[in-house]
């Protein structure tokens, strides 16, 4: 994870802490500060997400466009959640804000459930 000002790199790492706090997974992601930075080809964005059918044909129903799905603050949480980070108290407090169906957001606390 890059960061552009100090006040995001000490963002980046209290949340990188955090997220270790919270599973028994080792968190890889380095925290740096932001010296050049490029976007992945689309097809590299969001991949565990993609992987499950219900959830991403959710979000490509709101954010068509590659570009649009690329920014999505939902799709990027979603994708975490797909990864196997985060935990069903942090899922119920933010589940209603991701756009998802009910059948899409049961779907997701079963997933994050295993």
């Amino acid at each position: 994870m890059l960061a552009g000002s100090e006040v995001q790199f000490e963002a980046a790492r209290r949340s990188r802490e955090s997220i270790a706090t919270h599973t028994t997974r080792p968190v890889l992601t380095e925290v740096s500060r932001l010296d050049r930075f490029y976007v992945a080809e689309d097809y590299h964005q969001k991949h565990a997400l993609k992987r499950d059918r219900l959830l991403s044909g959710e979000m490509h129903a709101h954010y068509p466009d590659e570009a649009a799905f690329r920014e999505s603050t939902a799709a990027a949480r979603l994708n975490g959640y797909a990864y196997g980070f985060g935990s069903s108290l942090q899922l119920e407090r933010e589940i209603e804000t991701l756009g998802l169906s009910e059948k899409a957001r049961d779907h997701l606390r079963a997933m994050v459930r295993r």
